[in-house]
């Protein structure tokens, strides 16, 4: 039995085995997006860029998380022993490739950052100059790919389809694929999270829409003018001309007048429904916070959060987000890519960030100690170094002035004590300072 689906206008078939009750892969074109968006089926890319391009919480959740990877940089080690100097020869390759000046690796890592959040699925081709050696690393849109393979799911070759241009084909050692998550629709592909909250996207641009409609009628809803019957043409034109000169822009609001011709008002009222309407982008947040694994507090959302958790928050933004797909991105280029250029004596890593922003913490807690809050200790240990034995590091810095007819009332002794004070400042700043 064979089930022919579209998919993208591309045929996907499946061939099932009765005897075995086992099914797999014909042969045949493979594209990741298919079905109509509200029939049950699968979002079109369409639908999924423009929601990258249009809903703020997805665009700014994907750059949150491009600005996370490999923020601390990376390195080449030896494969078979790390505490071996890896082979120079391999690096200079390795180096000249996945950062060369035609393809710099931090705008490529954005790309396979940003096509894996937002199509699933991430092509990069290995590009060669004529003796075979390998030039630069260069992303693919993959809205233009296809996966062609065999009834075993082999993949026999890539093909970008380009409307009003031939197609190009791609033998498997030219193409680096990376997914997101796997699709369980098509197992060669993969899926974007913008799936799992594509309703929840659609509906804000909507209430976006709505919030607009609500302010540009100035917060008045829509109503209905009953008119004259008799009215000509030209009296309906005067009469027209006559409500937008009076009553349409800010500086009409809230005005009385007496309309010729008209002879009732009925006001549409905002139902319970089109409030709740408004209020739906809260939840939207709450939805892309979730499918992306970016904290509503790293969007920029920061009500509840304080400086005692917001480090928190980083820490698991890095190690449940960031981090795992740091991993996935080292198996790329270590387990495809190097392969591919016939590199097998080293191995790309990431470093690995503590993700404490310990400049943020440094800056507030030496803030603290300046304004006289926090004693040097205590910033110390917000810091997670350990205290100081000097007597001086429990001490607040003294931010207060003698009163003036005070000190001209004390003379020398005021003086005198504006000076210890001036010195013990000055010694607790040295030791703020690590003098």
């Amino acid at each position: 039995m064979k089930i022919n689906l579209e998919i993208a206008g591309r045929q996907f078939i499946f061939g099932k085995n009765s005897k075995a009750d086992t099914q797999h892969l014909q042969y045949g074109f493979y594209q990741n997006i298919g079905g109509a968006r509200n029939s049950g089926g699968r979002f079109d890319f369409a639908t999924l860029y423009n929601l990258y391009n249009r809903v703020v919480d997805i665009k700014q959740s994907i750059k949150k998380i491009q600005n996370a990877m490999a923020r601390e940089g990376y390195e080449f080690v030896n494969r078979d022993n790390l505490l071996k100097q890896p082979d120079a020869g391999q690096v200079a390759i390795a180096q000249s490739f996945i950062d060369s000046p035609l393809s710099p690796f931090t705008k490529w890592n954005n790309i396979w950052t940003r096509d894996r959040h937002v199509a699933g699925n991430f092509f990069g081709h290995i590009e060669k100059n004529t003796t075979g050696q390998p030039l630069k690393f260069r992303p693919i849109d993959p809205r233009t790919m296809y996966v062609v393979a065999d009834k075993y799911g082999n993949i026999i070759k890539y093909e970008q389809r380009i409307m009003g241009s031939e197609s190009v084909s791609f033998q498997p050692e030219e193409i680096v694929h990376s997914v997101m998550d796997t699709s369980t629709i098509n197992p060669l592909l993969g899926v974007s999270p913008i799936e799992s909250i594509a309703t929840e996207g659609l509906t804000e641009l909507e209430s976006q829409k709505s919030n607009l409609m609500f302010y540009e009628n100035h917060s008045v809803p829509a109503h209905l003018l009953i008119v004259d019957g008799e009215l000509t043409s030209e009296q309906y034109k005067e009469l027209k001309a006559e409500i937008d000169n009076k009553f349409k822009g800010a500086e009409n609001r809230f005005k009385s007048g007496m309309i010729p011709f008209v002879k009732d008002i009925k006001t549409i009222a905002p139902s319970q429904k089109d409030m709740q309407y408004l209020e739906t982008r809260w939840f939207t947040t709450k939805k892309v916070v979730v499918a992306f694994g970016v904290d509503s507090f790293i969007l920029g959302y920061t009500e509840g959060v304080q400086r005692g958790n917001a480090d928190t928050i980083y820490k698991m933004f890095y190690e449940n987000t960031v981090r795992p797909q740091e991993t996935e991105f080292e198996e790329m280029i270590n387990k495809d890519l190097f392969p591919k250029l016939g590199i097998d004596r080293i191995l790309f890593k990431v470093k690995k960030s503590s993700y404490d922003n310990q400049q943020e913490v440094a800056n507030i807690t030496r803030a603290d100690v300046l304004s006289g809050i926090m004693t040097v200790n205590e910033a110390r240990k917000e810091r997670g170094l350990e205290p100081s034995e000097n007597e001086l590091a429990d001490e607040l810095l003294f931010n207060g002035i003698l009163l003036d007819d005070l000190a001209n009332e004390m003379g020398a002794v005021a003086q005198e004590a504006i000076k210890k004070v001036e010195e013990r400042n000055r010694k607790i700043m040295q030791l703020l300072n690590g003098e």
